[in-house]
């Protein structure tokens, strides 16, 4: 089984900011908690005046929070594959012009996280503030033995900004033309984004 980087940001598309309302550390976003109770239940994201030339409405949105806020096509792939331990919270967007967005959108949250990083063979910079967690990878590899069974997509425990995916999440993106979003291979990412994509 192969593991996969999901990167959803700085992708070229429309780019959405909102979502002020919520009553949400802007920390808690990347770092798997529940989410649920709290989040807003019109949240709505809008796409930026300030970006108007980026008008490609893509299946994840590029947006403020740098969080993953994918379409409803994203979401069926991955129910369709029964994915466990993931929210998925709906939110509106809105076009420059302020119209709704036909598609259906959601935050995609993982929550927890899973012991995937081989501490062992990964070459890591640890945080200084908090025990146990990582700051920097410089090389990751994927222990598998630290990963749940049934467990499609997730947020590395020592890394929880980091979201990964299995080789049938890719398969099922690649076969349906998902945009918005690149799968860089996880063994040996160096951590930085815009790494190369491989099939």
């Amino acid at each position: 089984m192969g593991y996969w980087v999901l990167e959803y940001t700085v992708n070229g598309g429309a780019f959405a900011s909102g979502l002020a309302q919520a009553k949400i550390k802007r920390w808690e976003w990347g770092a798997g908690s529940s989410l649920a109770k709290r989040f807003p239940k019109n949240a709505t994201l809008q796409f930026d005046a300030k970006y108007a030339d980026r008008r490609t409405v893509m299946d994840f949105l590029d947006n403020s929070l740098g969080i993953p806020i994918a379409s409803s096509r994203v979401r069926a792939l991955i129910d369709e594959l029964e994915a466990p331990k993931i929210e998925w919270l709906p939110v509106k967007v809105k076009d420059h012009k302020g119209n709704q967005i036909p598609e259906p959108y959601f935050l995609l949250n993982p929550v927890g996280g899973q012991e995937a990083i081989d501490m062992k063979k990964s070459e890591v910079v640890m945080d200084n503030m908090l025990e146990g967690r990582v700051s920097q990878i410089d090389k990751l590899v994927i222990d598998p033995k630290g990963i749940e069974a049934g467990v499609r997509v997730f947020r590395l425990s020592r890394q929880p900004s980091v979201i990964l995916v299995d080789d049938a999440v890719k398969k099922a993106f690649k076969k349906n033309g998902i945009t918005g979003c690149r799968l860089i291979k996880a063994e040996g990412w160096d951590g930085l984004p815009g790494g190369d994509e491989e099939d």
